[in-house]
């Protein structure tokens, strides 16, 4: 079988699949366009591709021509892969600090080995997907009557509970780990029976987090005992704080947003952040950085043609800085070239610790100062690598 990769390095195309299902599925605005999953997504397309015996395949076993392709390469690359527009239905961008997790109907044993219709529906959420350090994680627990379609907009009102366990396991790689019990709160009817479970990671408590709860429903009247579960992630050491978001500048059509990043552990880190105007969101900008340690300035770049394709004019306010330290052992500069060296070189990678330090977020909002268009750049993105991208894969398709 003759097979070409349109990869760089080996484990791109893996993650770019990864990704590309993870932007496709999120949000609450609805279905996510193909296009919509370009102008989102921060990793090249193309290199979710491969040429199969003289066809063009995407890893998810999609034949599609070469135009297409090369389509979806010109369409990405409009915008660099540091900045990209932000819509409100990236709600995973937006709402960055936590996921809304559903209401899980709760049935119970009918006595003759099936289930009985739910009365009861309920929700173990955790109010941030991460706890770092000097943090409380704060996970609630509220059961309710599930309500006919016709009731109207109105909750149902919480109900009593009885909680008999609460479990915390961490979990890193295949290792697992019993952390303390949280401290459970009762929930009473001034909080609509909201109960709450209270965690304030060790410094050894670094991972996955997987928190189970058992419980009654007393109105229920069955004594059956319910569980749910969920997850969150436990960063108890910072790797660094942020102090303060410094200035703006202009600069090459584009906005330059300035951050100071105070840092304790050497390292590779992604700084992110999101954009707004009156109107709502206008765009995100992230930057992978190695930085030593002390005070660093990291520079967050809105680039200008999103602020034309939005009609987005400022005032702007950046919201939601925030960042990780890249733990992984897999340094992607230090990989082979080779496919072959690459599988070879991850065959020897072993870690027995998370992939990832969390940097608490920055509370604080920034507001710039007022902008119009015309203060902007409209041209699409170009750069050398986005050249030499294009030129291969046209190499290619002249080579069918």
């Amino acid at each position: 079988m003759n097979r070409t990769l349109f990869v760089s390095a080996g484990i791109a195309a893996v993650l770019v699949i990864v990704l590309l299902v993870v932007l496709s599925t999120s949000g609450g605005g609805g279905d996510v366009t193909r296009e919509e999953t370009l102008d989102r997504s921060t990793t090249d397309p193309t290199e979710g591709y491969i040429v199969e015996d003289g066809q063009v395949v995407d890893l998810t076993e999609t034949r599609v021509t070469y135009e297409q392709v090369i389509e979806d390469y010109e369409r990405w690359s409009r915008y660099p892969p540091n900045s990209r527009p932000l819509k409100i239905s990236h709600t995973d961008q937006i709402e960055h600090h936590w996921i809304q997790l559903p209401e899980s109907p709760m049935p119970v044993p009918d006595g003759e080995g099936g289930l009985k219709d739910p009365t009861f529906q309920c929700r173990l959420q955790p109010l941030n997907h991460t706890v770092t350090e000097a943090q409380t994680m704060r996970v609630s627990l509220r059961c309710a009557v599930i309500q006919r379609e016709d009731a109207g907009p109105q909750g149902a009102p919480g109900t009593p509970l009885e909680i008999r366990e609460v479990r915390l396991i961490r979990f890193v790689g295949d290792n697992t780990f019993r952390t303390p019990q949280p401290e459970i709160q009762p929930g009473t009817a001034e909080n609509d029976y909201t109960y709450r479970l209270d965690y304030r990671p060790r410094r050894d408590d670094w991972g996955d987090m997987q928190i189970e709860a058992d419980f009654v429903i007393p109105a229920e009247k069955s004594g059956f005992t319910h569980t749910l579960k969920g997850h969150f992630f436990s960063s108890p050491t910072a790797p660094a704080e942020f102090s303060a978001i410094s200035g703006e500048r202009l600069e090459n059509g584009s906005l330059v947003i300035t951050a100071q990043l105070n840092v304790r552990l050497p390292g590779r880190y992604t700084i992110e952040a999101n954009l707004f105007n009156a109107d709502g969101p206008v765009a995100y900008a992230r930057t992978d950085e190695r930085f030593g340690g002390g005070p660093q300035q990291v520079e967050l770049t809105f680039f200008g043609k999103i602020f034309h394709d939005e009609q987005a004019e400022g005032p702007y306010t950046l919201r939601g800085l925030r960042g990780i330290q890249d733990t992984d052992p897999v340094d992607p500069e230090l990989l082979p070239r080779t496919v072959e060296e690459v599988e070879a070189y991850l065959k020897t990678v072993r870690s027995d610790t998370p992939h990832r330090r969390v940097i608490p977020g920055f509370e604080e909002e920034y507001e710039t100062r007022p902008y119009v268009l015309n203060d902007f750049a409209s041209a699409p993105w170009d750069a050398p690598e986005k050249q030499e991208r294009l030129a291969e894969l046209r190499e290619l398709a002249a080579g069918e």
